[in-house]
């Protein structure tokens, strides 16, 4: 059974909370919401969702600050943070937004089908990154417990990592 995704949704504009709550919603997933970074922060801490919609400008700070508090913390890194803004939508408003950590930036107004295309993006990528790291783990369970010599080199035949077998052949 595939799991819902869980996006927190922050957005200072109450007709766009809801209409943006409605339609991700009526897609299957759960909506958490916050209107101030405060809030966004306390309901990051708590219940740690797979996507933060992110409102750029709000009340009490700019989204960027959020994106660079997600992608700072270890913890929260993964979260995958798309920001929107109706306010800044220049080039440059846009890149440093994405320099803040944002995985994507969005100008406002968007249309409920792009809304759910990016969305879509946004969990395809996640699902990827969460294959890879099982895919890693099970690589380097494997490689760990190989009676095996395991390495790999760099271009000047440098090592970058040898199995714990090699203690047994030195």
């Amino acid at each position: 059974m595939e799991s819902r995704t869980t996006i927190l949704l922050v957005e200072d504009s109450l007709s766009l909370l809801r209409l943006y709550s409605h339609v991700l919603a009526r897609a299957g997933h759960i909506v958490l919401q916050a209107t101030t970074g405060g809030d966004a922060i306390q309901m990051l801490m708590e219940h740690r969702p797979d996507i933060v919609l992110l409102d750029r400008v709000l009340p009490d700070m700019d989204g960027a600050e959020i994106s660079k508090l997600i992608k700072s913390r270890p913890d929260l890194a993964s979260i995958y943070v798309i920001m929107l803004s109706a306010l800044k939508t220049t080039e440059d408003d846009r890149v440093s937004g994405l320099e803040a950590g944002a995985d994507d930036y969005i100008v406002k107004p968007i249309g409920k089908r792009e809304l759910l295309a990016r969305i879509q993006v946004a969990v395809r990528l996640q699902q990827t990154q969460t294959a890879l790291r099982v895919s890693e783990a099970n690589f380097r369970t494997l490689a760990e417990n190989s009676p095996d010599v395991i390495s790999r080199f760099d271009e000047n035949f440098r090592y970058l990592y040898v199995t714990p077998a090699i203690e047994t052949v030195t």
